[in-house]
């Protein structure tokens, strides 16, 4: 009997290198491995190629000697995305936080109120409408700057001009290009004719009362 460096005793005449040694390490496809001894009866084993196939481990019926394919321990399992390690191992959690450096959405520019006509009178009586710098067109249409609603003595567009003028600062009434007639605290006007506080302007069966804003007393700059 010789013994191997591993301290394995195997009989020389049979064999010409130690037939244990392989079964500690990586034992090459499609060869038998010896148990080494002291295995307590465990049998050798072969150790299959790539791509071979091994017959089921367990049972004595008649499907026990039927090979199947081998197949990698996670096949059929669903893949799960690897979170990102912290320092320490663990999971890392990541928190959205709003960006504060997003630029400002530039203000929408406010054309300021400078007064309002108020209706006293007609379909719309108490309504307000605001009058804003140079010239607002009064009609029964819904872009009109002052939409007189429900008066059907009221043209479409353009039956008066109300005109702010703001170095002055004054109101001013102006005929517009319908045929529509324009009154002034009960005169008819066909040319540009100043307005005061609480001058009413007639239109159709609607009379609306201007009242300032912008003025002597008060002005946005």
């Amino acid at each position: 009997m010789t013994q191997c460096n591993s301290g394995h005793f195997y009989d020389e005449t049979k064999f010409s290198a130690c037939p244990y040694c392989p079964a500690i390490g990586a034992a090459p496809a499609g060869k038998t491995v010896p148990a080494p001894p002291g295995g307590g009866g465990a049998m050798p084993f072969t150790v299959p190629p790539s791509g071979a196939t091994a017959p089921p481990i367990g049972g004595t019926g008649p499907e026990s000697n039927k090979t199947v394919p081998m197949r990698p321990l996670d096949a059929g399992l669903p893949s799960v995305p690897s979170a990102p390690l912290g320092p320490a191992g663990g999971q890392k959690t990541v928190v959205a936080y709003p960006s504060f450096n997003a630029p400002a959405e530039a203000p929408v520019p406010v054309s300021p109120v400078v007064g309002w006509l108020v209706c006293t009178e007609g379909p719309s009586r108490g309504r307000d409408y605001r009058l804003h710098v140079a010239k607002n067109f009064v009609g029964r249409e819904k872009t009109m700057d002052v939409c007189v609603e429900g008066d059907p003595e009221v043209s479409r567009e353009r039956h008066a001009e109300v005109i702010f003028e703001p170095q002055t600062k004054t109101f001013w009434l102006k005929p517009g290009d319908s045929s529509g007639l324009v009154y002034l605290n009960g005169t008819i006007q066909f040319s540009p004719v100043q307005m005061n506080a609480r001058d009413v302007l007639t239109l159709g069966k609607s009379k609306l009362m201007l009242v300032p804003l912008v003025g002597t007393d008060f002005d946005w700059n």
